[in-house]
């Protein structure tokens, strides 16, 4: 028997919305942020808290007359958005530990 094509392809309508549908839902399933941190975390257990932090030092032109480290500016590269917080925390805890070494040298020299 010779193979017969049908000339409506209608029944073809069904499946096209549903796979389009599942898709759309798919793709959306996956981009929530919440569950996709969730899922994440359940499949591959929670991320460490400063992961792909990398502090690259670059040069930084003398200003004022004073020279200038290789070491003075941070330039931060790689980090994911969580980090952020990591981070500036970090730095504000350096800036404190700098402030009471000179609060206490100053009080050492005025003795």
């Amino acid at each position: 028997e010779p193979c017969i094509i049908p000339e409506s392809y209608s029944y073809m309508i069904f499946p096209c919305v549903l796979i389009l549908a599942f898709s759309f839902f798919l793709a959306h399933f996956v981009s929530f942020p919440w569950y996709w941190k969730w899922f994440k975390e359940l499949i591959i257990g929670a991320p460490k808290v400063n992961a792909g932090v990398q502090i690259v030092r670059a040069p930084v032109e003398e200003d004022e007359g004073i020279e200038a480290d290789a070491g003075d500016a941070p330039i931060i590269h790689q980090l994911a958005p969580n980090d952020l917080d990591v981070m500036w925390r970090h730095i504000r805890r350096l800036e404190e530990n700098e402030r009471v070494e000179r609060n206490a040298n100053v009080e050492r020299d005025n003795r």
